[in-house]
């Protein structure tokens, strides 16, 4: 069972939609805020040449309702679970959370990303990732060296 955070920075103004994650795959949705407090943590990642999935104009209904976890791609899931973990009500994710292809939320939403990421209790960083296919935790090979002093 998750632990609750507890702090100064424990509960903020929500950014205007976020992926709520759910205590099961299939109860995953973008919600909309409408200038509640909570806590949220962003995920910055790579489009890379996969690209990610997206809210656009033709499923943003759809995902106000539930968005399959079968076309979740392994690194959103494996931040959502860990935002789960960690006991976090929401996650922001840019290309789930700003419209795309829709000019006057992008207008709107992207001028707030320095706020959004700024208010985050917490940015999980998929930095190691060329795309959003590969996840948080990469499998590297180190190789163990000898060393004699």
């Amino acid at each position: 069972m998750a632990l609750p955070i507890t702090g100064a920075l424990s509960v903020t103004s929500l950014a205007r939609r976020g992926v709520s994650p759910p205590r099961k795959p299939s109860e995953i949705r973008l919600e909309v805020a409408d200038g509640r407090i909570g806590r949220y943590t962003c995920l910055s990642h790579c489009w890379g040449g996969a690209q990610p999935l997206k809210t656009t104009k033709d499923n943003s209904e759809d995902h106000l309702v539930s968005i399959p976890w079968d076309t979740i791609p392994k690194t959103f899931q494996e931040a959502i679970k860990l935002n789960w973990h960690l006991g976090i009500q929401y996650i922001w994710i840019d290309s789930l959370c700003i419209i795309q292809g829709d000019g006057d939320d992008w207008a709107r939403e992207s001028t707030k990303m320095c706020d959004v990421y700024g208010n985050a209790y917490l940015t999980i960083a998929a930095s190691s990732a060329p795309n959003s296919t590969q996840g948080l935790f990469l499998q590297e090979t180190w190789d163990l060296l000898s060393l004699r002093i």
